[in-house]
């Protein structure tokens, strides 16, 4: 059962980070071909906090989903060790 969950986390986390890693190119892909097309100061000025903080969301979504699932995999790890541990000691 813990090898299912282990391998459904795996499986969940590097989908949540191809997809941020792709909305993050695409993200900047468009917003330089935006700037290059337009040549606006205006548009920079208004735009740029927004784009960061996007960037920002998408960074922390990729990250924090391995460091959150790395963590669970490790929690689920240790119970399912303690738990084989316990049945090995009534033995």
């Amino acid at each position: 059962m813990s090898a299912q969950i282990l391998d459904w986390l795996s499986g969940f986390s590097w989908v949540v980070v191809r997809l941020c890693l792709f909305l993050f190119v695409a993200l900047n892909v468009a917003m330089i071909a935006l700037l290059v097309a337009r040549r606006d100061r205006l548009l920079v000025q208004k735009w740029t906090s927004p784009w960061l903080a996007a960037n920002a969301v998408l960074i922390g979504a990729g990250v924090g989903t391995l460091l959150l699932v790395g963590l669970t995999k490790f929690a689920v790890s240790a119970v399912a060790n303690a738990g084989q541990m316990a049945v090995s000691f009534v033995k």
